[in-house]
C-alpha cells in the first residue's frame, strides 16, 4: 500500500479561508450556507458570510455582513439548457456585473468549454470528453497567454504548449514506463533556446526513489517499514539544501514533519488525523518558518481544523506564539 504522505501538509498550510466557489463546481450532497469570522487574520472586523440557493441547487447569492452592518452581496443569476446543465452564470457584486460565465457540454454530458469575462480579464477553457483540459486562454489588457495540452488514452498529459500574445514560449513533455508511473519530463524554452530534463526513478517497491535534474541538483526518497521517512534535497553543487523528515506516530495517518535546511531538523508541520464514522478529521499544523525552533511549545503559527461526520469543514482556527486565535472561522452546512 502506497502512502502520498509528502504533499498532504501542504494542503494545511495553503488552506484557503474564503469559501466562495463557482456554482457548477459546488457539491451535491451538502451546501454550505453560513461562514462566520469571529476574529479575520485580513480584517479585524468580525462578519458573517451567507449563502442562498435555487431551485436546482446552485449558488444564487453570497452576502458578507460585517458587524457594523456594512455590507457586500455578490448574486447569481442562472441560466440551464433542457439538461438541466448550467450554461450560463451572471455574477453582479454590489449590483453592478463582475463576470459572466457561460458553459457548453459534450453529448455525453460532460463540460466541454467554459469562458469566463470580467472587466479585465477573460479565461476561456476547453475540455476533451474525458474531462481533461486540453486548451487555456487568458487575455488581460497587457498580455494574452495560451496553453495547449495534450492527452494519451490513459488519461495522463503528455504534451502542454504555452504561448504569450501568439508566440510559442515553451514546451513541456511527459513519458510514462510500461506501468503508467511518469518517468521523464523534457522542458523547452522557446525563447532563449533551453532545453532541460528531470527523470523519476523508482524503487522494486513501487515507491519513488530519486528525482535527477539535467543541471546535475537530484532529490531522494528514503522509507522505513514501508512508509516514507526522508526526503533530500541536493543542489548541483553537491550541497544538501533542504530536508523533511517523517515520525509516525502509530498509524500511516498520524505524524510529524520535521524540515531542515542546514542539517539540523526542527518541527515545520504537525499533523493529526482522527477518524469518527470513517470521515471526520482534525488537522494541526505547526509552521516555524519564520523561527526555527526545536520546541514545538514555540512554534510560530498553529492551525486547526475539524470535520464533520460528511467530511465538511466545520471551523478553522490559527493561534499565534502565544496561543491567542487571530482567525476564527465557523461552518454551517445544509445537507441532503
Amino acid at each position: 500500500m502506497k502512502y502520498a504522505v509528502p504533499f498532504i501538509f501542504l494542503f494545511i498550510l495553503s488552506c484557503k479561508t474564503s469559501t466562495v466557489v463557482d456554482p457548477i463546481l459546488l457539491s451535491p450532497s451538502c451546501k454550505i450556507i453560513q461562514d462566520r469570522f469571529d476574529k479575520w487574520s485580513s480584517k479585524n472586523l468580525p462578519a458573517t458570510d451567507y449563502y442562498s440557493y435555487d431551485s436546482r441547487g446552485v449558488l444564487a447569492e453570497y452576502r458578507r455582513v460585517f458587524d457594523d452592518q456594512s455590507k457586500s452581496t455578490t448574486t447569481y443569476a442562472n441560466a440551464f439548457n433542457q439538461d438541466q446543465q448550467l450554461i450560463k452564470t451572471e455574477v453582479k457584486k454590489d449590483g453592478e456585473i463582475s463576470r459572466i460565465a457561460l458553459y457548453t457540454y459534450w453529448e455525453n454530458k460532460k463540460l466541454k468549454s467554459r469562458k469566463e469575462v470580467s472587466t479585465t480579464l477573460e479565461l476561456y477553457y476547453e475540455f476533451d470528453q474525458a474531462g481533461n483540459e486540453k486548451f487555456f486562454t487568458s487575455k488581460a489588457i497587457s498580455n494574452d497567454s495560451q496553453i495547449e495540452k495534450i492527452y494519451n488514452a490513459n488519461g495522463k498529459i503528455v504534451t502542454q504548449r504555452n504561448f504569450s500574445n501568439g508566440n510559442l514560449t515553451s514546451i513541456r513533455n511527459w513519458e510514462y514506463d510500461t506501468e503508467n508511473r511518469i518517468s521523464k519530463i523534457l522542458n523547452f524554452n522557446a525563447i532563449n533556446l533551453t532545453e532541460s530534463k528531470t527523470e523519476y526513478i523508482y524503487n522494486a517497491n513501487n515507491q519513488l526513489d530519486k528525482i535527477l535534474v539535467s543541471d546535475g541538483s537530484f532529490t531522494e526518497y528514503f522509507y522505513k517499514d514501508g512508509l516514507l521517512s526522508l526526503i533530500k534535497s541536493t543542489n548541483r553543487q553537491g550541497r544538501v539544501n533542504s530536508a523533511q523528515k517523517y515520525e509516525y506516530l502509530n498509524s500511516p495517518l498520524k505524524y510529524n514533519v520535521l524540515n531542515s535546511t542546514d542539517g539540523n531538523f526542527y518541527y515545520y508541520a504537525i499533523q493529526t488525523e482522527k477518524y469518527q464514522n470513517g470521515k471526520s478529521k482534525s488537522v494541526i499544523t505547526y509552521n516555524t518558518n519564520i523561527k526555527r525552533t526545536e520546541n514545538i511549545n514555540e512554534a510560530v503559527r498553529t492551525s486547526e481544523e475539524n470535520f464533520d461526520e460528511k467530511g465538511n469543514r466545520i471551523n478553522y482556527l490559527q493561534f499565534d506564539i502565544n496561543n491567542n486565535a487571530f482567525h476564527i472561522q465557523k461552518s454551517v452546512y445544509s445537507c441532503n
